[in-house]
């Protein structure tokens, strides 16, 4: 479902178990956006959400079944009290660097979620906020924000570093793969105008 740009208030669970309901995509326009919006969607698979959502109150997905993919904004600066509980579909989260808290039991019962990618600083993190995750459950953050995160030990953490190598690689692989197919091609072309 995508919602018109003309929408700035969506309120307390609008669409509170609508069971039907597989993707939704929030505009720019939105900055209200109230609690338990999409609470109880059982079959929600995606989500986008706008950069006028700077807070994402309590129950925003809670009981979500199918959900998978969420992208918050890079304006984001709350996730709200049991904002993701009793989602068993989702398995990694990327958090932006905007967020400076995430309420108590915000991905309690999350039994799929493996992953939480952090962009920033160590947030203000609430009781039991990865509380029943996957077995295995590790919160990443990058090289430049280690500092904030260095003794933080509620969670298991480990520190990423993108390879900057990794773009390159992958287009000189491809380029390497262009080039041997032209070889390739041309000399089958050649054979057969000789023979």
């Amino acid at each position: 479902m995508i919602i018109p740009g003309s929408v700035f208030y969506i309120g307390f669970e609008a669409f509170r178990m609508c069971n039907g309901l597989v993707t939704m995509n929030i505009p720019d326009t939105v900055t209200f956006y109230g609690e338990g919006v999409l609470r109880v969607c059982r079959s929600l698979k995606t989500v986008t959400l706008g950069k006028g959502v700077i807070d994402l109150e309590q129950w925003s997905f809670d009981n979500c079944n199918d959900l998978e993919n969420v992208t918050l904004p890079n304006t984001l600066r709350t996730i709200g009290n049991d904002a993701f509980t009793n989602c068993p579909s989702l398995e990694v989260m990327n958090i932006p660097e905007s967020v400076k808290s995430i309420g108590a039991n915000a991905f309690n019962n999350c039994t799929s979620l493996i992953t939480v990618n952090f962009s920033g600083d160590l947030p203000d993190i609430g009781t039991g906020a990865f509380f029943g995750t996957a077995g295995g459950f590790t919160i990443t953050y990058t090289a430049e924000h280690a500092e904030s995160w260095k003794d933080y030990n509620e969670y298991p953490t480990k520190e990423y570093v993108q390879d900057d190598d990794d773009g390159n690689i992958m287009i000189f692989g491809i380029v390497a793969i262009i080039i041997v197919a032209v070889v390739i091609l041309s000399a089958f072309l050649l054979r057969r105008r000789t023979a």
